[in-house]
């Protein structure tokens, strides 16, 4: 806290305040030369003080969304005339306290928070890549000639929700989280309704990183550097991070590995994960396998194996993704940290997960419309012309390009993660020059929910609490349903110890 001693006209020059920091304190302060300024009982300069200054009361902040209704700057009174204002003005806005209207907090000493609407607080300008301008905040201080007292001031504060740092899945970028390519069926279905659309409504900060995906624990350190970035543009010393498919391994692997390492220290308040295949996807090993066979001229593809093959791309994470390989990290993998600290300021870090189900009717083969679906009566995936679908949006292939037509990849990939939960290759022969002869096999398991990649199952991980399972296959988890669920429950998480 800032202490005044002269009995004169007080009269602050230029305040700057950091936005998005729960109960962000002023940075610095200038005051005019001639005014001696003092903290509790040391001399100092004043950016040190206005780090060991006491934190306002809780009364102070009131929760609203993205941001508190008002900001609140604490002050203290010392004087033996009641009677008698100071008055405080920020950009214009005055409040007072007297004898009269404060609360004693000690020896001829009165305590007030006084109150100023945040409509009125400049916050800091955002710049793309560099770190933002801070607002102006101008803050005077008055008392009437001839007063009698001194009075302590600060820190202004004000609460708001901490940046969302979005994160990628494989085979895509930070595009993916603003809005879906056209719909083949109708082109502006999805225009204003994709991920961020309710971060853009709510003025909730947040930014769509980009980096070169890996597999998981490379994955990790690439993105480490764009998400420290990212919490510098926005002035920010605590984020929450949210993850889509296989971003939410690369950010776990983040958070284990890279975090403590940053240049410039970083507390999470939250990761949530969207259709994580946290325990590896059928999807992925199969594609892995049958790329291998591909190679390998003595082993026969199936016609949809084929299919698979040829329009299902793969990434250089796709065989970080099967079961085994993300079973393997998660036993090898450090523990997620429960907290991060800040400049001595420690807070809880939660953790939450999304999945989804790409059988929207929950319909199943030869079975009335609402039917549970078992091992002898599959799950029907079927194509809705003209409107979406259960596998419009899904990335390969398109509809058109014999989706169901021809093959009806879709429907067969959703059974096959209904139905496996991996696949390999085993040697079933050999030739009479004894070559051995190698075929595809999958190993099944009790019935699964998918989205074509990930299981429901593996999109839910110990320790995560699940905000949600939708009706989506694995792109459409884009759509705002989801987003706006998120949203609603992280922007209520953030909590210092």
């Amino acid at each position: 806290m800032v202490r005044q001693r002269s009995r004169e006209r007080v009269s602050f020059r230029q305040v700057e305040a950091e936005v998005l920091e729960p109960r962000k304190e002023l940075r610095r302060v200038r005051l005019e030369e001639s005014v001696e300024v003092h903290a509790f009982g040391i001399n100092a300069p004043l950016e040190q003080e206005l780090q060991e200054i006491e934190r306002p009361s809780p009364e102070c902040f009131v929760q609203n969304g993205i941001v508190s209704n008002e900001a609140c700057l604490p002050v203290r009174l010392f004087t033996t005339d009641t009677s008698r204002k100071w008055t405080i003005t920020i950009n214009n806005v005055t409040q007072a306290i007297s004898g009269v209207t404060g609360k004693v907090c000690g020896n001829q000493s009165y305590c007030a928070n006084l109150k100023f609407p945040i409509k009125d607080i400049r916050f800091a300008k955002r710049v793309p890549g560099g770190a933002p301008i801070p607002g102006q905040n101008t803050v005077t201080l008055d008392c009437a000639p001839g007063c009698n007292g001194t009075l302590e001031v600060g820190p202004l504060s004000f609460e708001a929700m901490a940046p969302v740092v979005l994160v990628h899945g494989i085979r895509t970028d930070s595009k993916w989280f603003e809005r879906f390519k056209d719909s083949p069926g109708n082109p502006t279905l999805y225009d204003n309704s994709w991920f961020e659309q309710p971060f853009k409504n709510g003025k909730a900060a947040f930014k769509a990183i980009d980096f070169d995906e890996d597999v998981i624990l490379r994955g990790g350190q690439n993105v480490a550097t764009p998400i420290s970035q990212a919490a510098a543009e926005f002035g920010a010393q605590h984020i929450h991070i949210v993850a889509h498919s296989g971003g939410g391994l690369w950010s776990r692997a983040f958070l284990v590995n890279q975090l403590k390492t940053l240049q410039n220290p970083l507390g999470v308040f939250s990761l949530t994960t969207v259709d994580t295949p946290h325990h590896g996807s059928y999807n992925a090993a199969l594609r892995t396998v049958v790329a291998a066979a591909n190679k390998d001229p003595s082993i026969f593809l199936t016609l949809e194996e084929y299919a698979i093959n040829k329009l299902a791309p793969n990434s250089r994470m796709t065989e970080d993704l099967t079961p085994d390989q993300v079973e393997f990290f998660n036993k090898t993998s450090k523990d997620l940290p429960k907290s991060t600290v800040v400049n001595g300021r420690k807070n809880t870090t939660f953790y939450f997960s999304v999945s989804a189900d790409a059988n929207l009717d929950d319909s199943c083969q030869g079975l009335a419309p609402g039917s549970p679906c078992d091992p002898n009566h599959l799950p029907t995936i079927t194509a809705y012309p003209g409107r979406p679908d259960e596998s419009e949006g899904y990335e390969y292939p398109a509809p058109e390009i014999a989706w169901y037509n021809v093959l009806n990849v879709g429907q067969k990939l959703y059974r096959q993660m209904y139905s496996f939960r991996n696949a390999g290759l085993v040697i079933s022969g050999y030739t009479t020059d004894l070559k051995p002869v190698r075929r595809i096999v999958s190993v099944p398991t009790t019935p699964q929910l998918n989205d074509f990649n990930v299981t429901v199952t593996s999109a839910r991980y110990p320790g995560f609490v699940e905000i949600g399972s939708f009706k989506h296959n694995h792109t459409m988890v884009g759509l705002q349903d989801v987003s706006t669920a998120i949203l609603n429950v992280i922007k209520n998480k953030q909590k210092f110890e």
